[in-house]
């Protein structure tokens, strides 16, 4: 004769949890960040300072891991045809590789450090770097971070912003300089007429 065995409907959910469990695997996840700044996997990290005529910037990369098991870092390389005025400072040495990163380490001991140099000087070269960091992250394999330098450009400045006349009359007027300046990348060419904004009879522009 045959005996059928009876669960309870608590015990068949107790049963059904602890399989549930036992199926979730533990993975790295890799969690880049550039300057202070998170990067997303393709995402573009530009160098603030990076201008023409500017002396040499850094810019600092910290690989951590965001996942919940060891993060295995096995390459970091530099695409040829990008910036030529970006490089590694220094080259990540072969012994570094492979490195662990702690699970869970976004920024700690264990992150991997590394710094891109781009040394303009009175050049300017507009084209990005393309960087590769290889691991084994459970689906990003092959982390692509793309450095680009700041966009060329002109920015005007007058210098001071702001002036207050004081006791200029009819017969003794004051007189105030100002002066236009370029701190941009790029030539600031001046299109029209100095004007002021609202009509007055009070001030003049001496050019």
């Amino acid at each position: 004769m045959r005996k059928a065995l009876v669960v309870g409907a608590g015990m068949a959910a107790l049963a059904l949890a602890a399989c549930a469990s036992s199926d979730v695997s533990k993975a790295g996840d890799i969690y880049v960040k550039a300057n202070g700044v998170e990067i997303q996997a393709g995402g573009i990290a530009t160098f603030p300072a990076a201008t023409g005529g500017s002396t040499s910037s850094l810019m600092k990369v910290v690989i951590g891991n965001a996942g919940d098991a060891p993060l295995t870092i096995t390459r970091i390389t530099i695409e040829e045809g990008g910036n030529a005025f970006m490089s590694f400072n220094p080259l990540p040495a072969d012994r570094d590789f492979p490195h662990v990163v702690d699970a869970n380490e976004l920024t700690g001991d264990t992150a991997y450090q590394f710094q891109i140099k781009y040394n303009p000087g009175s050049q300017f070269d507009d084209r990005k770097t393309r960087i590769r960091i290889e691991s084994d992250d459970h689906d990003e394999g092959e982390f692509l971070l793309i450095v680009e330098p700041q966009a060329k450009a002109p920015k005007i400045k007058v210098v001071p912003d702001n002036i207050t006349f004081v006791g200029a009359t009819s017969s003794d007027p004051g007189v105030q300089c100002f002066e236009i300046r370029n701190t941009g990348t790029a030539v600031l060419q001046l299109t029209d007429n100095l004007t002021f904004e609202l009509p007055t009879s009070e001030f003049q522009i001496i050019p």
